[in-house]
Order: C-alpha cells, then sequence, then structure tokens
C-alpha cells in the first residue's frame, strides 16, 4: 500500500468516528505536506511489522512541524492501548514543548481497520510537575530489536532529518 492510500485509509476511518477530536485530526493531516504524510504512513506500516510482545506496546513518535505524532501498536491490550496512548500523546506533546499532538493506537493483528483508537490533544505550553513526574518515571528508551540508538551527529531516528546532538 503506497504513502497515498495509506493516508486516504486513516482518513475514511476518521470520517467513521464522530468525535471532535477525529475532526481536528483530519484537519491537521489535510494541511500537512506529502513529505510528512509520508513519514506518517511508513510509521503506520513500521508498526504493523515490528515484532511486538504480547502484553507489551511499542511506540513511533515523529514531530511535524507544531505537531507530535505518536503511534502506539498492540497485539493484545485494545483497553490498555486507548489508555496508553492518550497517555502517551500528553506526555510526547509535554516533552517536546509542541502546542498540538495526534495520537494513534493500533492493534496490529486487526486489519480491518489503520487504527483502534484516536486522541487529539491541544493547548499552550507550560511548565507542569506532573508531566516532569511522568517524564522521570518512564522507563529509559529502549531500541526495537535490529535497530540502534543513533551515534554522535547522525540523523534522528524520529525522521525529521536532524542530527543527534549530545551535550
Amino acid at each position: 500500500m503506497g504513502n497515498g492510500d495509506a493516508i486516504r485509509e486513516i482518513l475514511a476511518e476518521l470520517r467513521t468516528r464522530a468525535d471532535d477530536a477525529a475532526r481536528w485530526i483530519a484537519f491537521t493531516l489535510l494541511g500537512m505536506s506529502d513529505k510528512s504524510l509520508g513519514v506518517i504512513a511508513s510509521a503506520f506500516r513500521e508498526i504493523r511489522s515490528a515484532v511486538l510482545t504480547p502484553g507489551k506496546l511499542r511506540r513511533l513518535v515523529y514531530q511535524v512541524d507544531d505537531t507530535v505524532i505518536s503511534i502506539v501498536g498492540s497485539l493484545d491490550q485494545p483497553d490498555h492501548l486507548r489508555l496508553r496512548t492518550e497517555m502517551i500523546t500528553a506526555i510526547e506533546k509535554y516533552r517536546r514543548k509542541a502546542p498540538k499532538s495526534i495520537g494513534f493506537g493500533i492493534m496490529v493483528l486487526d486489519r480491518n481497520r489503520p487504527f483502534e483508537c484516536s486522541t487529539w490533544v491541544e493547548y499552550a505550553w507550560r511548565r507542569e510537575k506532573d508531566f516532569e513526574d511522568l517524564i522521570a518515571d518512564e522507563p529509559p528508551l529502549t531500541p526495537a530489536p535490529g535497530h540502534k540508538l543513533p551515534g554522535r551527529n547522525e540523523p534522528c531516528f524520529c525522521g525529521s532529518g536532524d542530527s543527534i546532538r549530545f551535550s
């Protein structure tokens, strides 16, 4: 499936949803460049093809202009997936100091629809102790099997094209 087909499938699923968040997500996606939409389509393919562990979640996070996109995959926990997608979407928005954040939760074995759940978070960034505590309590980043963390001055794995800089 090409990038355009993947994005059309995501937009079609968003149209079936009756909530305002789905509308805001669709409007945001429609305003993105083809390159940005390609990154999102690739992330959907990557999460679906990843080797996931039962009972665990995998996340991919990208920033496209002023919007953070979090894609969370699960094999077997739709209820947990919904809650974690909402939480990850809010945390990543805060972590990156972005005004908007979109989250998609994907049950990777469900080929009937592109995602299980979606969430939209938008508000002006401000320092919040609760988010600082959540970020501090998160487990350390571990790369997916077959991947490694980028080295000094190597391109970031988020797809931004920026290099990793270490202080």
